[in-house]
């Protein structure tokens, strides 16, 4: 599992620091301007700045046939039609999906059919770069993420996760969708042939093989074409800023995700996007700006789903006998999270070991046993003092004033990560010396659109009204709110 940067504003900072030292001298990796990507942590990648051959072989498969109309699209796929013309890349076959009067060629990549050329549908706020028609027959148009996402222009500026379907059309043909962050790690994990996590995923080679063989500014003399082993054929399309300014085009591509940035209130302008830069043969998960205007790839439904195979998990139950708990000055806590099995919990990355190790995930209304629509809107008349929510009987979800008791017992936030964070388990040397019991782990978190991260990394556990985190890069704990539907860890703490 890879990492991601802090979701504080300190995090945010270093994260753009950490853009700017992977950048080429003519192009910042993605960011660039007031308006630049972030690159979270999860992004550092290594990178190679001259291609090599191709470890694996290219993939040649034909696209499955189907149709679907509608008055604005229709769309079709063969495997008849025509092959790449290059004397390098692609040798397989694509198919076709027409959209808005123009018919785009897709492929088959591992069980994805992707759109192998940028959208180019005229929607309202779109742009050609440097208003020029020419690069729009080139690149595709310029969308900001609510546009790309067909949803009110308020959702640049605000959350919009309850109005995220999955998966979602957006500004798609009939029966394909914006790539989430789960798809675009499961392109990447295909074209690396490595598994894991696809959520959060950045590759350290994959550019090299998705970039189109031509079309790619030189970088210091050298070519930053690529191999287009699987004919996915990305270009440069670069991107527009919220001033009206427009940014790399030739050096590098920028494509929307589905996937918001789950973070606090000073990121919720944010959504994850897929970048890559000349001169690198990393593609990454970039953290950008919604007012940017970038490019847009579509995904058919219907694929195999990845890391969400279905499985059913016991769990420990809400029996308090069934967990260890510990004496924290007046408090008595669980010293393990909560493993109960309800509607909607999960394990990151759908995985039961997980469940075994750091307990199962939840969002807020489940954690509270209160209606799922309370997720969207306010509930504060039902919660009561203590709460029980899904914790074994007699004990109770903690309130800020019992999570700010256990900091003053433990000399303070400043230091509560060193001393409640388990001796083992946390990432690059993050464990703490848990001298009161607490053995706090990185469960990680699951957000609305099915995907997953940060376990191993981070630990984040509900109270009745914020999130209480830890991290592996520091020794503190912190308060954030992060939106409702999310999914975090559970400790229950005795009435």
């Amino acid at each position: 599992m890879k990492k991601r940067s802090f979701f504080s504003v300190a995090g945010v900072l270093l994260a753009v620091a950490l853009t700017f030292s992977c950048s080429s001298p003519d192009d910042d990796g993605g960011g660039g301007g007031s308006s630049s990507s972030v690159l979270s942590s999860s992004s550092l990648v290594s990178s190679s700045s001259l291609y090599s051959s191709p470890s694996s072989s290219s993939s040649s498969s034909s696209s499955s046939s189907s149709s679907s109309s509608s008055s604005s699209s229709s769309s079709s796929s063969s495997s008849s039609s025509s092959s790449s013309s290059s004397s390098i890349g692609y040798a397989g076959s694509y198919g076709s999906v027409t959209h808005g009067g123009q018919t785009y060629k897709t492929v088959v990549i591992g069980t994805q059919t992707w759109m192998a050329e940028n959208l180019n549908y005229n929607a309202e706020g779109s742009k050609c770069y440097d208003n020029d028609p020419a690069n729009c027959n080139t690149y595709g148009r310029l969308y900001d993420w609510s546009t790309a996402m067909a949803l009110p222009s308020s959702c640049n500026s605000n959350f919009c996760f309850y109005q995220i379907q999955s998966p979602h059309r957006g500004i798609c043909p009939v029966g394909w969708h914006i790539p989430n962050s789960e798809d675009w790690g499961k392109l990447s994990r295909y074209v690396d042939g490595t598994s894991g996590t696809f959520a959060g995923y950045s590759s350290p080679t994959a550019a090299r093989y998705l970039k189109a063989t031509s079309g790619w500014n030189n970088w210091n003399g050298v070519s930053s074409n690529g191999t287009d082993d699987y004919g996915f054929s990305a270009l440069p399309g670069g991107r527009v800023y919220s001033d009206g300014s427009f940014y790399n085009v030739g050096d590098g591509g920028y494509w929307w995700s589905a996937s918001e940035h789950d973070g606090a209130s000073d990121v919720i302008f944010m959504a994850y996007s897929r970048d890559i830069s000349i001169g690198y043969d990393s593609e990454f998960r970039g953290i950008d700006d919604k007012t940017n205007l970038q490019s847009v790839r579509c995904l058919q439904d219907g694929y195999e789903e990845s890391s969400s195979s279905s499985f059913v998990h016991s769990g420990k139950g809400n029996d308090i006998s069934n967990y260890r708990t510990v004496v924290i000055g007046t408090q008595t806590w669980m010293a393990e999270n909560l493993d109960y099995t309800v509607a909607g919990s999960k394990c990151n990355d759908n995985d039961p070991a997980n469940c075994d190790k750091y307990g199962q995930l939840y969002n807020w209304a489940t954690v509270m046993d209160l209606p799922s629509s309370c997720n969207e809107s306010s509930c504060s008349s039902q919660i009561q003092s203590p709460h029980r929510g899904i914790c074994p009987s007699g004990w109770h979800i903690p309130s800020v004033y019992d999570w700010n008791v256990l900091k003053d017992q433990v000399g303070g936030w400043e230091e509560a990560g060193k001393y409640l964070k388990a001796t083992s388990g946390w990432a690059e040397n993050g464990n703490g010396t848990d001298d009161y019991g607490f053995s706090a782990l990185p469960g990680g978190r699951g957000y609305s659109d099915g995907s997953f991260s940060d376990v191993g990394y981070e630990g984040q556990w509900w109270s009745t009204v914020f999130i209480q985190g830890m991290w592996y890069g520091n020794g503190g704990a912190s308060w954030f709110h992060f939106n409702e539907y999310s999914l975090y860890s559970v400790r229950c703490l005795q009435d």
